[in-house]
């Protein structure tokens, strides 16, 4: 008899693309920027459009973020992992029922309390940046003083929460999100300029 779809499941996965394609987007600005901040020649011809690119990478991450931690009730959010963590409880390879429901369940809560009591800024920011232009802005100096390599620990963050839970629930089947490789976006980045360069 088949297994009956797991909810659970999906929402991991649903959450899984959104992280990585958020992600990506934080590794690919962090990179790039790395890259300009070692070859200041390059801001010389083409300072606008390396300008509004790093721009554009960065505000997608974070209004990534900002939506993964979302309150909305019908949003795709992390919020949703503690109900359909409770409602298959039973199903878990690596925790008894008892054990998800005491021990990992109040763990995930804490660690989502956490991630949106640190996040705050990102989410102040979207709402009145990127959500709308906000006729009257009031965002903190935190909501400006943000880097990529604050998105990227976030990031890294929720992406270690998910990967959790998946192991929990079905152990070495588990689909990790591994979100981009630093490694290979550095090598793209040097590969793209060195060819513009010798072109």
């Amino acid at each position: 008899m088949p297994e009956s779809k797991s909810e659970l499941r999906t929402l991991i996965d649903r959450l899984g693309f959104d992280i990585s394609f958020g992600h990506h987007h934080v590794c690919i600005g962090a990179t790039l920027e790395k890259y300009l901040s070692n070859n200041a020649s390059l801001w010389e011809k083409g300072f606008e459009f390396l300008s509004f690119t790093l721009k554009a990478h960065f505000e997608a991450g974070l209004l990534g973020l900002a939506r993964l931690l979302d309150e909305r009730r019908d949003a795709l959010r992390l919020g949703l992992l503690p109900a359909a963590m409770e409602a298959e409880a039973g199903q878990f390879s690596e925790f008894d029922a008892s054990d998800v429901r005491t021990n990992l369940i109040p763990s995930v809560r804490r660690e989502l309390e956490e991630l949106a009591h640190t996040m705050e800024p990102l989410r102040i920011r979207r709402d009145q940046l990127l959500a709308h232009s906000a006729l009257e802005q009031s965002l903190p100096d935190t909501a400006w003083n943000i880097a990529f390599s604050d998105l990227e620990a976030a990031y890294e963050r929720v992406r270690e929460l998910v990967n959790r839970v998946a192991t929990a629930r079905d152990g070495k089947d588990a689909k990790q999100i591994t979100g981009a490789l630093q490694s290979t976006v550095s090598s793209d980045i040097d590969n793209l300029f060195g060819a513009i360069q010798q072109s």
